[in-house]
């Protein structure tokens, strides 16, 4: 009879199975503990142990694989017993002993066997018929609630593969367009997607979603241009079409301050590269500052200054026009009389080069204008009886200058004598409501500034110890600085409305400073500023500057935009704050 069935035989009652049971199995269990610890001891208690623990559990015994449940248990009690047993000395010759016991003639004695067995758990029937009882219960339970689970996986499992299938498209829709998912669930996710998809924004989620995103790319560097009133439509358009042309041909300028260890002074050098598509076709080092460059037709205008090593002599502007090759066409020296001359602005009008510059001794204005060749035609000086801001832009086809007034807020023009023509005086209400003006242009008989408004507040930007954040902080202070300051400063684009006799608001830029507005062809360019890279902040005042790309917006007739170009020109971005 196998094991087994001797075990189901213990289990209905009968007693003397069990000793069956020990007949079959008590030699090899004697033989594993032996071969694994090579004590005779440890064996013959091993025999012992597992009986008495096949009695008390043989009610769980499922008539699988008996011998090798038995075993399991000769496992579980021979680790039970080597830690038990782990500091006692055995006799060797006992150990021999034993070991001859139980395989002499492969019997082991009665006495032993008798011994064993009277340790032994009785059978108890009602033990194995309740367990049994049990076991097929939760059999049924199981069985029960996997067929519940298989149904509603077959009535769910479609609705929700389909959700997924519908969530990963919407994700990657909107991650498309650059909108931001944060804090949204899968349905909302779901529910963006539709509505955006299906041109239904009048959803207030959407609204909200699409005004973040744009905030957000703004932040993070992306320059977004926005007409005034924008519909939520159009602002999604402009998200989803925001794509920027590259500058085909392009200047690049560095300047370099070398010491000089024999004299002991610091030499002034540029380093002036050409790029067309982004390949570079030719590099000069020029001993001079730079402070910029502007466009002529095929060639490009450089002005410099040039820092003499004797600190009493006079500092000097030149101005040095490069062909497309890089080659030297010609170099003036502007503005000899004068000894403290810094240029304000370089214009191209009516073909000839017309340089505001500024006396820093008497700050004085002085306008002059030079032909294709470099030659000097007239120069003038300014004397203006009012105090002035900046020359913010040029008449091109008249030829005369254009400036804010500080006190009156005003803009006024003058002629290349410093005469103002009153009957292109603009007399603006709130002109602190335009911001910083940074530039002024007559494009097709129009009027346009390019400014930047500022909501700075000192406090925005002080840390937990109420102190200002200086250059030596933390980067991570800086960047959020940054990221702070970006939020407080947007770029505009006016146009002077000569019914009404106010500007009119046409677009603005997020995270961007207005700069300068030029006429090229029928087409009118803005360039602004967009505040990129980190700036970083003095003590006594915020002084936020660092090297920003230049973007440029191109414009047709009727003011739509034609083109927008991410130069690769980086320009020094400066603005100095003070707490009021």
């Amino acid at each position: 009879m196998c094991i087994g069935e001797l075990i189901e035989k213990f289990n209905n009652g009968d007693i003397n199975s069990l000793g069956q049971i020990y007949d079959n199995v008590a030699n090899e269990i004697f033989n594993y503990a032996y071969g694994e610890t090579n004590s005779s001891f440890i064996s013959d208690e091993l025999v012992e142990k597992t009986m008495i623990d096949i009695s008390k559990n043989a009610y769980m015994h499922e008539g699988k694989n008996s011998k090798e449940w038995i075993m399991k248990i000769a496992k579980n009690c021979l680790n039970i017993i080597k830690e038990e047993n782990s500091n006692i000395d055995i006799n060797i010759a006992e150990q021999e002993k034993a070991y001859l016991l139980y395989n002499s003639n492969g019997f082991v004695a009665a006495e032993k066997k008798d011994s064993i067995l009277a340790k032994c758990d009785l059978p108890d029937t009602k033990k194995y018929i309740e367990y049994h009882k049990q076991k097929k219960l939760k059999k049924r339970v199981i069985i029960s609630v996997s067929m519940m689970v298989t149904i509603i996986l077959l009535l769910v499992l479609p609705k929700y593969i389909i959700m997924i299938k519908d969530y990963m498209v919407a994700v990657k829709y909107i991650d498309k367009y650059g909108l931001v998912k944060d804090d949204l669930s899968m349905d909302e996710i779901i529910e963006l997607y539709e509505v955006l998809y299906n041109d239904d924004l009048s959803s207030d989620k959407a609204i909200e979603i699409i005004d973040k995103s744009i905030n957000e790319a703004s932040l993070s560097g992306e320059m977004i241009i926005l007409p005034e009133n924008a519909s939520i439509e159009d602002k999604f358009e402009i998200l989803k079409e925001n794509e920027y042309s590259s500058e085909e041909i392009r200047y690049a300028y560095k300047n370099n301050d070398i010491f000089m260890h024999e004299t002991k002074t610091v030499k002034e050098t540029t380093t002036i590269e050409k790029y067309v598509n982004n390949e570079l076709q030719w590099t000069r080092e020029i001993e001079m500052y730079c402070y910029g460059y502007k466009k002529w037709g095929e060639d490009v205008i450089f002005y410099f200054t040039y820092y003499p090593d004797d600190i009493y002599e006079p500092e000097e502007v030149y101005i040095m026009l490069l062909d497309e090759n890089g080659n030297t066409v010609w170099e003036i020296r502007h503005c000899e009389e004068y000894s403290k001359i810094s240029i304000i602005d370089i214009l191209i009008c009516n073909d000839n080069m017309v340089v505001c510059s500024k006396d820093n001794d008497v700050h004085e204005n002085i306008i002059s204008e030079y032909d294709k060749n470099g030659k000097l035609i007239q120069s003038n000086t300014s004397i203006m009886s009012f105090s002035y801001d900046q020359i913010i832009g040029w008449h091109k086809d008249k030829g005369y200058a254009i400036i804010k007034e500080y006190e009156n807020d005003e803009i006024q023009i003058i002629d290349n004598y410093g005469n103002v023509k009153e009957e292109k005086t603009l007399i603006i209400e709130n002109i602190e409501s335009l911001g910083n003006i940074d530039h002024l242009i007559e494009f097709k008989g129009e009027i346009y500034i390019s400014s930047h408004i500022n909501e700075f507040n000192l406090s925005n930007y002080k840390d937990y110890r109420g102190n200002n954040f200086s250059e030596e902080e933390d980067p991570k202070k800086r960047k959020a600085t940054t990221r702070l300051y970006r939020g407080d400063i947007e770029a505009y684009l006016w146009k002077y409305n000569n019914e009404t006799k106010k500007f009119e608001k046409l677009y603005s830029v997020k995270a961007a400073k207005g700069e300068e507005l030029e006429i090229i062809g029928n087409n009118l360019v803005w360039s602004v500023i967009g505040i990129e890279n980190f700036v970083n902040m003095e003590t006594n005042s915020a002084l936020f500057y660092g090297d920003s790309r230049v973007y440029r917006y191109i414009f047709n007739e009727k003011m739509e935009i034609k083109e927008k170009i991410r130069t690769e020109t980086l320009q020094r971005f400066s603005e100095n704050q003070k707490e009021s």
